[in-house]
């Protein structure tokens, strides 16, 4: 498997990767047209993973969310619209796509926090040591908001740094 960022190419395989979740009732032209025009899918970086014969197994967007940080000079990204096709679904990709892109940037940037919103429940985010934060801290009744943070940055429960939470992203 190989990690990259995507291509020109590559979005509207991309895109469709999570018409089943995100379509909501909308033709399959008419969702691509609205994935097209995001200004939440511009402002972002696309990382893929592909297998041996280019095909795209798994597919995410980083955030810089560093206007979050209040100016406590912590570095924070965003993970959204994770996708993975339906018949790659339950075999790994989404996990391998999520642990080598924030190592990726890691080996760059050291990140501080890792904010998602999960769609999906908790379960398998915890399992990659996201922790759901307090109650307090979400913005939405449909999605949770979790992080990863670095050790001594953030005890979610505890020790709360100076930053403005994110919305959706």
């Amino acid at each position: 498997m190989n990690l990259r960022e995507a291509e020109e190419k590559d979005f509207e395989i991309i895109y469709m990767m999570g018409y089943d979740a995100w379509g909501d009732g909308l033709s399959k032209l008419d969702y691509l047209l609205t994935c097209k025009s995001s200004i939440k899918y511009a402002n972002g970086n696309w990382y893929v993973l592909e297998n041996d014969d280019k095909v795209l197994s798994s597919s995410l967007l980083i955030h810089n969310l560093n206007h979050l940080n209040c100016g406590t000079g912590l570095e924070i990204r965003g993970i959204g619209s994770i996708s993975t096709p339906i018949h790659l679904r339950r075999k790994g990709y989404g996990s391998n796509l999520i642990e080598r892109t924030m190592s990726y940037i890691n080996r760059d940037i050291p990140i501080d926090i890792w904010f998602l919103y999960s769609d999906i429940g908790v379960d398998f985010y915890n399992k990659l040591k996201f922790e759901a934060l307090p109650n307090n801290f979400q913005k939405r009744t449909s999605s949770l908001l979790m992080a990863y943070c670095q050790p001594n940055t953030w005890d979610i429960n505890t020790n709360v740094p100076q930053i403005e939470i994110p919305n959706y992203f």
